[in-house]
C-alpha cells in the first residue's frame, strides 16, 4: 500500500520513510556493556569492595602499617575497657616509671595524669563507635570512606578541567596512588586529603559562581575541618586560596569583592577548626618538641615529656 505522508512532498511514500530512517547501531541501542560501572555508588560500591578485600587478605589485625595507627588503635582499646571517652592509652609501669622514660609507645605524652597518644581527636572520636561494634577492622571504614572521597572529589576535578566524565580520574586516584594504602589502616590522612581536595573543588567553583561569598566559606570550612586531622592543610589552604583570590582579581578587577572573599574563606576555616583547638594530637608534639629535644632519646625512642608538663598542657575540662 502506498500513500501521500502527511507534510510530505506527494511523490514521498511510506515505504520511502522506512528507508530513509536512520540505522541505530546495535552498541547504541542496547547501550553500553560498561555504563552499569559509571554509575556514582556502583564505582564507591566497587572500590569500597576492593578495599575490604584488601583488609581481610593482606591485614593482620595484631599488627599495623604504621606506629601513629596502632597507638590510635590502643587508645580505642583502652576507651573500651574502661568504659570512657577519655582517649588516654595508659601506661602499666607508670608507679615504677613517672616520666614514661621507657614508655613502649613513641610519643606518648602525659596529659593532666593521662598517658596520651592520639594524632587526631576526631578520628579517634568518629571511630569509638565503630569499634564498640566490629572492633579494630570496623574501623577502617572510616579510611575507607576518605579514600571514596578522594576518587570522588578527583572525579569532580576532572569534569570541572574538562577532562571528559572524569571517571580515569576516579579510578587512578582509588587504586593506584597513596590513598589506596590509606585506606587499609586506621590513618587520618585520607579523610584529610578529602577534605581538602573538595575544599579545592569549591575554590574553583568560586571562579565561576556569583555567590563567590557564601562559595568561599563552604570552602574554607573544608580546609578548617582538614586542619583538624593534618596541620598541613593549613599550606594548601594559603597557596590554594591564595591563588582563587588572584585569578578572581584578574577577572573582576573588584578588589573589594577581592578582599571580602579571602577574609570569608578565613572566616570558614577558622569557624570549623576553632571549636576542637587541640583536636590534632601532634600540636602537643610541636609545643613541646624543644624542651624534650633536651633529654636524650632511651632506647625505647621514646623522649621524656616532663618538660613539657612544666611548660603547661591542655586540660581536658
Amino acid at each position: 500500500m502506498t500513500g501521500t505522508a502527511v507534510g510530505l512532498p506527494p511523490s514521498t511514500t511510506s515505504e520511502d520513510c522506512r528507508d530513509a530512517a536512520p540505522v541505530i547501531p546495535a552498541a547504541h541501542a542496547d547501550g553500553d556493556p560498561h555504563a552499569w560501572i559509571r554509575r556514582p555508588l556502583v564505582a564507591c560500591l566497587v572500590l569500597l569492595a576492593f578495599y575490604m578485600t584488601c583488609t581481610f587478605a593482606l591485614n593482620d589485625p595484631r599488627g599495623t602499617l604504621g606506629t601513629d595507627t596502632g597507638s590510635k588503635l590502643a587508645t580505642l582499646h583502652t576507651m573500651d575497657s574502661d568504659g570512657s571517652l577519655v582517649p588516654e592509652v595508659g601506661y602499666w609501669a607508670a608507679p615504677a616509671d613517672p616520666n614514661g622514660d621507657v614508655h613502649p609507645l613513641f610519643y606518648t605524652f602525659k596529659v593532666d595524669g593521662k598517658w596520651v597518644n592520639v594524632t587526631t581527636l576526631p578520628m579517634v572520636y568518629a571511630a569509638y563507635p565503630l569499634y564498640e561494634l566490629g572492633g579494630d577492622r570496623a574501623v577502617l571504614l572510616l579510611p575507607m570512606l576518605g579514600s571514596l572521597l578522594c576518587a570522588l572529589a578527583a572525579r569532580a576535578l576532572a569534569r570541572r578541567l574538562g577532562r571528559g566524565s572524569g571517571w580515569s580520574a576516579f579510578w587512578v586516584m582509588g587504586l593506584l596512588s597513596p590513598v589506596a594504602i590509606y585506606a587499609l589502616d586506621f590513618w587520618e590522612h585520607s579523610l584529610g586529603l578529602a577534605l581538602m581536595l573538595w575544599g579545592v573543588v569549591w575554590l574553583l567553583r568560586v571562579l565561576d559562581d556569583e555567590r563567590a561569598l557564601l562559595t568561599g566559606v563552604i570552602a574554607g570550612a573544608l580546609f578548617g575541618a582538614a586542619v583538624t586531622m593534618r596541620n598541613e592543610a593549613l599550606v594548601y589552604l594559603a597557596v590554594c586560596g591564595g591563588i582563587t583570590c588572584v585569578v578572581f582579581l584578574h577577572r573582576t578587577r573588584a578588589w573589594l569583592r577581592t578582599i571580602g572573599l579571602g577574609l570569608t574563606v578565613l572566616v570558614g576555616a577558622a569557624v570549623r577548626s576553632w571549636p576542637m583547638p587541640c583536636s590534632n594530637g601532634s600540636r602537643w608534639a610541636e609545643r613541646c618538641g624543644p624542651a624534650a629535644r633536651r633529654r636524650p632519646r632511651v632506647a625505647s625512642g621514646h623522649r621524656s615529656m616532663s618538660a613539657c608538663e612544666r611548660r603547661g598542657r591542655p586540660s581536658w575540662g
